[in-house]
């Protein structure tokens, strides 16, 4: 009988079942400034014509590149306008939270953050109002109540905080929270549409009042 074959130095080795990742690119300088445009192009357009005006064609017209340059920075429309929502109201939620966080007294902490609400620009606001009004499914509606939500949370641990201090009388810290968070969006968006900047700071100053005596009220 023939010997049996043997099996050569490769055959029956356990070759990979699956390359090895490629490394993430990093984004260049010239990447990074295409999606700003890409993204400025998003709030534009939501802003002049609403959301049903943005789609991948209409933003990559806006912002000077291909469709393909889009869909390489945002796979899909969802994707882009989560980024959108993010790159514009990011900063502000920061800034809220930052001021929610603050140590120290309670008083002092609800003035700024009442100070960061009024921090919003009007272009932001636009684009948070549409978004807020999409189904709540969508990807970019629920980054923005998530994000939101837990803003309001952290309002209702600071008025319990403020309360146990004796700064005011909360005797229901998350409806009071939300009360206070209609106000100052109420104050914060109807002083915008004034288009004066004068209206925003006696907007803010008389949210202050309002909300002292809503915390003494309720």
């Amino acid at each position: 009988p023939t010997a049996a074959r043997q099996p050569s130095s490769t055959q029956g080795a356990h070759a990979p079942l699956h390359s090895p990742p490629r490394a993430k690119r990093r984004p260049t300088h010239a990447g990074t400034a295409t999606q700003t445009r890409i993204l400025l192009a998003v709030c534009a357009l939501a802003n002049e014509a609403g959301l049903g005006a943005v789609s991948i064609a209409t933003v990559a017209e806006r912002a000077g590149c291909a469709k393909a340059s889009v869909l390489y920075h945002f796979a899909t429309r969802e994707a882009l306008l989560v980024a959108a929502v993010d790159a514009a109201l990011a900063p502000w939620w920061q800034a809220q939270r930052a001021a929610l966080r603050g140590s120290g007294d309670a008083r002092a902490a609800l003035d700024a953050w009442i100070e960061a609400v009024f921090g919003c620009g009007e272009a932001a606001l636009r684009l948070r109002a549409q978004v807020d009004a999409e189904p709540p499914n969508q990807p970019a509606t629920v980054l923005l109540s998530d994000a939101e939500r837990d803003i309001e949370a952290e309002l209702a641990e600071l008025l319990a905080r403020g309360h146990h201090a004796h700064c005011w009388r909360v005797p229901r810290g998350v409806s009071t929270a939300t009360m206070l968070r209609a106000l100052a969006d109420g104050m914060l968006i109807a002083a915008l549409r004034t288009g004066d900047a004068s209206a925003l700071v006696g907007a803010r100053t008389l949210c202050r009042t309002a909300a002292l005596d809503l915390l003494f009220r309720v």
